[in-house]
Formats: C-alpha cells, structure tokens, sequence
C-alpha cells in the first residue's frame, strides 16, 4: 500500500467484498500505524466478516484498539513481532475465536478476559514480558500453550487448577524463571509435550508421572539436584525419565513444594515431612528394593554387551556381511541447499529433511519395499520423499497458505486441483471405503485428515518456482515423484514436535541402510585409512546424508 489514501481505499473495498482474511505487514503500513498513533485504522474493525487477521512485522504497532470486539466472526488472530504494549479486555469478546497469537512483543500483561475465550486451541504469548498469567481454566478447548521467554517464576496452575482443561496437550514454558511445578499437574490427562527447559526447577513433584501420555518432556538446563535424574534428561529419554518420577520423586501436596531430595539420586528420595509410620517406611523400602534390582539387572546387560563386543568374531558370524555406515558430510560450498521456514507454520508442523545422495532403485521390487518401509515408520510423523533432481532451485520453502491458494498435482492423480478440492475428495473418499469396508476407522493418509480439519490454511512445501512439492501430512506432488531413475532423494519428515520428526528421521535412514539402495559397492576386505579391515557388502558406505541449513 503505497500511500494513506490506497490503503484506507482497499480497506474499504474489502469491507464492501465481505473479505474473510487479511494479511498486513509492517513494512508495508508502518507509516499507516505511525499516522494513526500506533493504532491500526477504524476501517480494519469494520470488515466484520473477518474470520483470519494477520499483522506482523510492524514495530510502530504498539496498541490493540478495543475495537477488535467488533470482528465476531474472527478465528484467528496473529499479532506477533509487533510493539503491542497493551491488549484490551474487548478481546475476550472474540466468542468464535481458535487461534491467538501475540508472540514477540512488549507485552507485561495480557487481560483477564481472555480466559473468557471459550473456543480458544492455541494461546502464543512467547518471548513477551510476562511475570504473570489470568486465570486461564475457562479455556475448555485449549489444546496448545505457548508461554516461553518471558519472566514467570511460578507454574501457570490455572492450567491444571482443576480436570477442566481435558484436551490440553502442549505446555511449552522454557527460558523463564519458574521454580517448581504444581502437583496438580496430574489433572492434564491429555499432555503430550512438556517443555520446561532453562527454568529454575530444583525438584520435581511424583505426581508428574501421572501424566501417562507424555512423549516429549524437556527439563534440560535446569537446577535440579538428583544428579541421576539430570543424566536421564540429558540423554532425552522420555520413557526412562518418567518411570523415574514416578517411582523416585516425592508426591508432595499443594500446600508443599517438592524436596529437592538427596544430591546423587542412589538413594530413594523422600518428600515433605517425615513419617514415623512402620507401613511407610515398609512401603519406602520396597521402593528402594525394586529400584536396585533395576539397576542391578540393567548393570549386568551392560556387561553382556561390553563382553559380548570384546570378543573374537566366530567362523560363522565373520560369513556374514558387516552393517552399512552413513557418512554424514558437511556441505561442500557448491552443494548447499537451503530449507526455509515461516513462524506461521510452526504453528501447524514441524519439518526436518536430508539430502540422500547415491541411490539405487533399479533393483526389482525396491521401490516397493522402500515405499513399505515409509508407511512402516510414519506412526508419529509423516514422511514425504522427493527426485532432488525434479526440485527447481536449491533451496525449498515451508509456509501455509489458505487451501484455495494452493495447487497441485497429487501423487498418482491425473490432473492438478486445489489444496481445498483434494481435501473435499480425500474426505468423500474415506467415507465411501469406510462404508464399503464396514470399519469404524480410515486407513492410509485419510487417517490424516483430521490434522487439517478446520484449518483457515494448509502447511505446503515449494520449491524456487512456488510449485507445491508437497502437502503435509496428506500427500507428494507427482512433479517430484521418485521414479527408477533417481539417483539422489530429499526427505522430508514433518509432525508435532522436531524431536518426533528427528527420531522418525532417523528410523527412515537406518531402514535404507538394511534395504542396500547404495548405487556404489565395496569389496570385502578393504582396508581404510586406519589400517583396519572393513568388510562390507553393497550398501550405503558411500551414502552422503547432508545437514540442511535451515532459517
């Protein structure tokens, strides 16, 4: 918008057309706001049809003006990287409203009305200047929290103040000042993703093992003093880390906060007052029993191992062909590739991808087991592999976009349509084969679905030429589709978390290993450059797996 009057123009216009969306960038209205006295225009808050604002960007933007109240139909609200100092209480008025993003300002409150957001899924507070929270257990449909960066030195405990919030399933408080966690954290039946790292935490409350569908806790670079639990959160084990909650940390109540217990975690530790009753400490002992014959079993594997890879190689394990290695590489100056990123879709997905160089598919029935192997390891994530060569450019770019802007060729389809067009299909499709099938579930990528469901805009994946390479978690493009002839691959892993993504990642590599797509060989016996004999097969030794640069 180039001057005053063209922008109060097209606001106008769009108020007139009914517009659903509008997307304002600061470099654009920046002197608009300015003018305005850091408010955005009137004429914003009379496009009452609105269901997706977005302003971003837009540093002289320092005030929400309570005439957002005006916007009922609103969903999603994105104000991130802006001056906002003040949110008004109008904007717990917002009865329709899904998805509020106030992340990256100058924000030291935000009001109490907005716990009135009944239909709120995703609150985004990130890296303000926040020392307090509202009350926020009015939020039943809550499913996302994002509070990191700010100044809190408590738990938000309105969060599990109470059962209420029963689809809450991502806290993510890292980089404050907090210094315990309610027990009542139990009270979160549905959290999957806990992220406390870089707080002040000295203990942890038993009553966090409860939390039985944790997958990704995150207590790193804190002060907690069993010297054995910070090992395990250093490994990332989320598995061992919340068995050792639950049978080692203390169940303490409200009024208590957690002991910090005994400094190298061998001995069972106790919590809040002690208790002369023999039945307690008949209990404690058993604990202490029960955790040693762990450990002393686990011990003893460790041993088996160590002795097991000390000794000499039999006659017949020497027959068999030696695993294959990756040779993971840094990127040569003329091989970079580049994968960008919007903080929009961090929202929706989390992507990692890799560079697969040196493959051979020409093998009969390779493609097939390779596509096997895919739908073998995407419990967690979804996967997306690509012909590089296809790929215009060298860099890819990860964004959403409204599913009428998106357009396609889908794997195995034979003509190009919308992202909104192959969702209505999907969906028409998993009901018929759900129907014909007589099942209560869908299979395939219709289990999908409903990631996408009720989405204002889909995360796509684009090339240099913005041609969709990809629709996550649904479907490939058939323009990058791998074919016999590829020779080198762009995987692509996208999901909640990238910890998820990584480990999916991972499980993908280490089954290219076993399946040999290497286009190059070795002959038994080489010797490297230390002397040592390599005995290896066909395989991937020559497998180059390149870190992306991603920004």
């Amino acid at each position: 918008m180039s001057a005053d009057s063209d922008y109060r123009t097209q606001l106008m216009e769009l108020a007139n057309r009914e517009a659903r969306e509008l997307l304002l960038n600061g470099q654009k209205i920046g002197k608009q706001v300015t003018a305005e006295g850091g408010v955005l225009s009137e004429l914003v808050f009379a496009i009452k049809s609105l269901n997706f604002l977005e302003v971003i960007r837009c540093e002289p933007f320092t005030t929400l003006s309570p005439m957002v109240r005006c916007l009922e139909a609103l969903q999603s609200l994105v104000l991130h990287s802006n001056g906002l100092t003040a949110v008004p209480t109008e904007i717990g008025s917002l009865s329709k409203l899904k998805f509020l993003d106030l992340s990256r300002n100058q924000l030291t409150s935000i009001p109490d009305s907005i716990g009135q957001l009944a239909t709120l899924q995703t609150l985004n507070v990130e890296h303000n200047q926040l020392a307090d929270l509202p009350d926020l257990s009015g939020l039943k449909s809550l499913l996302s929290v994002k509070l990191s960066g700010n100044r809190l030195t408590r738990f938000p405990s309105s969060l599990c103040v109470d059962s209420s919030l029963q689809h809450l399933s991502e806290i993510h408080a890292n980089c404050n000042q907090i210094a315990d966690i309610p027990p009542t954290i139990s009270k979160l039946p549905a959290l999957k993703h806990l992220d406390l790292s870089s707080n002040a935490l000295l203990a942890l409350p038993g009553q966090l093992g409860d939390c039985s569908k944790i997958k990704v806790i995150d207590l790193k670079n804190n002060k907690l003093k069993d010297r054995r639990l910070v090992k395990l959160i250093d490994q990332c084990h989320t598995k061992q880390i919340m068995d050792y909650i639950r049978s080692q940390c203390p169940r303490t109540t409200s009024s208590q906060k957690p002991s910090a217990g005994t400094t190298d975690g061998d001995d069972s530790a106790t919590g809040g007052e002690k208790s002369g009753d023999n039945n307690t400490d008949s209990a404690g002992d058993k604990v202490r029993d029960a955790s040693q014959d762990r450990r002393s079993k686990a011990r003893d594997a460790r041993r088996r191992r160590r002795s097991s890879s000390r000794s000499p190689r039999t006659s017949e394990s020497s027959d068999k062909p030696a695993l294959d290695t990756i040779n993971v590489l840094a990127v040569q100056s003329d091989e970079w590739f580049k994968a960008t990123t919007t903080p929009a879709v961090h929202e929706l997905r989390k992507i990692v991808v890799c560079l697969v160089r040196g493959v051979d598919l020409t093998r009969e029935g390779t493609i097939k087991r390779f596509l096997a192997l895919q739908t073998g390891t995407r419990q967690h994530a979804t996967i997306a592999t690509h012909d590089l060569s296809k790929i215009i450019g060298r860099q890819i770019h990860f964004d959403v976009r409204p599913p009428t802007k998106i357009r396609l060729i889908p794997l195995n389809r034979p003509k190009e349509m919308s992202a909104q067009e192959l969702y209505k299909q999907l969906n028409e499709e998993a009901e018929a084969y759900r129907k014909e099938k007589k099942r209560q579930s869908y299979s395939g990528i219709h289990k999908y679905l409903f990631l996408l469901k009720g989405k204002q805009r889909f995360p796509c994946v684009t090339d240099d030429k913005q041609t969709v390479i990809s629709l996550p978690p649904l479907i490939n493009s058939e323009t990058t589709k791998i074919t016999e002839e590829t020779k080198d691959m762009l995987l692509e892993v996208t999901g909640e978390s990238v910890p998820t993504c990584r480990k999916v990642m991972d499980a993908l590599l280490h089954g290219m290993l076993k399946l040999g797509l290497s286009s190059q060989s070795l002959s038994t016996g080489a010797d490297n450059a230390n002397g040592e004999v390599v005995a290896v097969t066909a395989g991937l030794q020559a497998l180059t797996i390149q870190p992306k640069a991603l920004t």
